[in-house]
């Protein structure tokens, strides 16, 4: 596994198999088929009953795989039966935002157990430092077992060859050296990841994007990102940056971005934009008057209260949103040009817009597609919410975690993950 994602070719069964590939086929085998014996294993897998009892007790040392009991055959000695401890310990994950850490408990396997929300005052990086301590205090206080490490989904640029925050601008933190100082603060194991690059590893490994080794995640809220996987893999670029597309240039003569730069995706699109925008008609008195929708201050106005005002059917508003939605489109249709994916999956805004806004960016991306490359791809809306980022983020951590010291994971993650969904948190 490299550190900007993960790799899912087909294992090449004319070279030398790792230790470590054979550690995870047999985590799969046993996490997809349930309890398994020995020589089970040995004959699903290829390997020999002596690679095969070896490596189940080297899980078993580290607490990954446990006996069940006792299998039954018609004549001879009954087998043990081995399966997957998932329940062995717990990972999190989490999202950081402006304003609060949303965290999910998983176990070995993703599964997330239990959510939290974990308020943040400002958005300084010591006050981020002393909310993940406290909530990791509780977490391991509720749950008392092992608690292996956190992945951490972060907006903004990040470069995993230097483990460095590059820029968050929406957090105001540039080259920060995240990881280090959580697992100095904290003494845990850390993997850092965008967030928008963990929902798309989330998506694909239980959500829209199942099945899907070419396929364009979307973020849409106060900033736009894109997270991309290009043949099962994360490709996040020579320094972290692939998928700035909220800065992707669409109006030559538009609005200011907070990049410094004009005419944005970011400053046409984002949901800080679509605020701004509802804000100027409400104060030139053309929105907002639907009756039904109880007006807030206008200088108060969140986003919440434009889908409210949507909901309720006010006219200048769902002009706003269909006027964003055929900016989005443009991008999209643009991504689609650039990666030929299978699949674009929207993520933030679009789970929660009326039909008008999905409908303009799926007609402003046909429009701007190129036919070849569009007639293969689907554009649909994220199923995972607000989890998408927290499970990708953990999946994201037990991947290191589960890869043995010896030698580096070369064995598709996304295949050891996919099969299941989630159990609904608590």
């Amino acid at each position: 596994m490299d550190r900007n994602g993960l790799s899912t070719q087909l294992l090449d069964t004319t070279k030398p198999i790792s230790p470590a590939v054979n550690q995870m086929r047999v985590l799969h085998l046993l996490r997809t088929r349930g309890s398994l014996s020995r020589a089970d294993i040995a004959r699903s897998t290829n390997l020999t009953k002596a690679t095969a009892s070896r490596i189940i007790s080297e899980l078993m040392s580290r607490n990954l795989v446990r006996e069940v009991g006792m299998g039954t055959l018609r004549r001879g000695r009954r087998p043990i039966l081995y399966v997957f401890n998932t329940a062995s310990a717990i990972a999190l994950g989490i999202e950081v935002h402006q304003k609060e850490c949303q965290a999910v408990v998983t176990e070995l396997d993703a599964t997330p157990l239990r959510s939290y929300a974990v308020p943040l005052p400002d958005t300084r990086v010591t006050t981020l430092l002393d909310a993940l301590e406290g909530l990791v205090a509780t977490v391991r206080r509720e749950f008392g077992q092992d608690l292996v490490g956190i992945g951490l989904g972060i907006p903004g640029i990040y470069d995993y060859q230097r483990e460095t925050v590059v820029l968050a601008e929406h957090l105001e933190w540039t080259h920060v050296e995240l990881a280090k100082m959580i697992r100095e603060r904290l003494n845990l194991n850390v993997y850092v990841v965008n967030r928008a690059n963990a929902a798309a590893l989330g998506e694909k490994w239980y959500g829209a994007g199942r099945g899907c080794d070419d396929l364009v995640f979307i973020n849409i809220g106060s900033g736009i990102k894109a997270g991309l996987i290009v043949g099962g893999s994360l490709f996040s670029g020579t320094n972290g940056a692939a998928g700035e597309i909220g800065h992707m240039t669409i109006a030559l003569d538009g609005p200011p971005c907070v990049c410094g730069k004009r005419g944005c995706l970011e400053s046409l699109a984002s949901t800080r934009a679509i605020v701004e925008r509802v804000k100027i008609l409400a104060r030139a008195g053309k929105a907002l008057g639907s009756g039904g929708f109880p007006s807030p201050s206008i200088d108060a106005l969140t986003r919440q209260d434009v889908l409210a005002a949507a909901e309720a059917g006010d006219p200048a508003v769902l002009e706003v949103l269909r006027e964003a939605g055929n900016y989005i489109g443009i991008a999209v249709g643009n991504l689609i040009n650039v990666f030929n994916p299978k699949r674009v999956i929207l993520g933030g805004l679009a789970s929660q817009a009326p039909a008008i806004f999905l409908e303009a960016i799926k007609r402003a991306a046909e429009l701007h597609a190129f036919a070849i490359p569009w007639q293969a791809a689907d554009i649909v809306v994220a199923e995972l919410g607000r989890d998408a980022v927290d499970i990708g983020a953990a999946a994201l951590l037990l991947s290191v975690y589960l890869q043995p010291s010896s030698s580096p994971m070369s064995v598709a993650l996304s295949e050891f993950l996919q099969p299941g969904r989630p159990r609904a948190t608590a």
